[in-house]
């Protein structure tokens, strides 16, 4: 921080402490507004996730429910539970969503790399997400790791495999190829 000395007596003495602490104060005052914006921006994002799940509710309480109409995915299972069995739809919302929104957090390769001038050997993270997931990515690397440098590259397409193979899987594909007695 660059120090200045402003006079702050009417004989223009200058004085160090005050200009020190007036410019802790618009520091402080730039962090509040900094911070300010994020909890606007945070509490947006949190009004309009309620308001369309509201708007959801809304709809298949009005709608779907009452003319026994039937809607994809979780709440079309949901529904389909409570015209067999009676179960609140709400709650098997709920038990259906909880293990996918737990199961679906982002995947990341490490790679070992080595740069070309320096030598250094460090770790290089990669990651596919989707553009509604980079805001939150990007955050994410601000608060771990503020000097880190990051790529950001658009994506045409992305093909293979997504999940880690099972136990059995492993067993089957080193069973074929000849590394484990049967």
């Amino acid at each position: 921080m660059k120090t200045v000395f402003r006079p702050v007596a009417p004989s223009g003495r200058l004085c160090y402490r005050k200009a020190r602490s007036m410019a802790l104060w618009e520091e402080r005052g730039h962090m509040r507004r900094r911070w300010g914006l994020r909890a606007a921006r945070e509490g947006w994002r949190f009004f309009l996730l309620v308001a369309g799940t509201l708007c959801f509710v809304l709809s298949v309480r009005s709608f779907i429910m009452p003319n026994h109409l039937l809607s994809g995915g979780v709440t079309g299972l949901s529904l389909l539970l409570n015209a067999v069995f009676r179960t609140p739809v709400g709650l098997v919302v709920l038990i259906f969503n909880a293990p996918i929104f737990l199961l679906g957090g982002r995947g990341v390769t490490i790679l070992k790399a080595e740069g070309a001038y320096t030598g250094s050997v460090s770790d290089v993270l990669l990651c596919i997400v989707t553009r509604f997931e980079l805001r939150e990515l990007r955050d994410i690397i601000r608060s771990e790791d503020p000097s880190a440098f990051v790529t950001v590259i658009e994506v045409s397409d992305v093909i293979g495999r997504f999940k880690r193979p099972s136990a059995f899987s492993i067993w089957k594909r080193q069973q074929k190829s000849g590394d484990l007695e049967p």
